[in-house]
């Protein structure tokens, strides 16, 4: 964690990405923050370009109280969403997906990052677990229901998305690992809802 911004690794990743290759410091969009993460949240609100809405199920420091399966916004209303460490929570998580792509534009961006272990080959999950203690041993803290593995790129395909994941080891600089203290194993995956 950053001492002065208080962002983690993700946050920094994702706002890496961003600025160097995308032009979301730069072009007139529309952006859905959900579950937004403060750090984040307040050099994007900044900027004048954007059209940002934040949005949480149950914060109320949000533009709107919403829910991921149910999004209250019309059909291909944003530019992009931005999703990280949200779904893990969620038991309908392709319902959470599906809401996702609805909202966005064709050619539409969406960073979805969740709770991801390369070394599983496929999710562990049960919505069903609910002892606090259980699903932290199984999925590292009681609120997830869920830890998905390498396979969470076949969800968001199957969802609708085209997909690039990228591990960042392979991406990325030692350098720019190091200097912005990166998790060199994480994968990110852009998300684009296809024309």
């Amino acid at each position: 964690m950053c001492p002065k911004c208080l962002s983690l690794a993700r946050h920094r990743l994702l706002a890496y990405y961003l600025a160097r290759e995308t032009e979301f410091y730069a072009a007139h969009m529309r952006v859905l923050h959900v579950a937004p993460e403060r750090c984040l949240a307040r050099r994007f609100a900044r900027l004048a370009n954007l059209d940002y809405v934040t949005g949480d199920l149950n914060r109320r420091d949000v533009a709107c109280q919403l829910d991921v399966t149910a999004l209250p916004f019309e059909d291909e209303s944003f530019d992009a969403v931005l999703c990280l460490h949200v779904l893990e929570h969620v038991a309908d998580d392709f319902g959470a997906l599906t809401e996702i792509r609805r909202v966005l534009r064709p050619e539409g961006l969406a960073i979805v990052q969740p709770a991801l272990n390369p070394a599983f080959e496929h999710t562990d999950e049960d919505v069903t677990l609910t002892d606090p203690f259980e699903r932290f041993l199984r999925f590292e803290t009681a609120e997830h229901l869920r830890i998905y593995g390498r396979d969470f790129e076949a969800r968001l395909q199957t969802a609708g998305f085209s997909v690039t994941a990228r591990q960042v080891s392979g991406w990325l600089s030692r350098t720019a690992i190091g200097l912005y203290g990166f998790d060199r194993d994480e994968i990110f995956h852009v998300c684009v809802k296809p024309s």
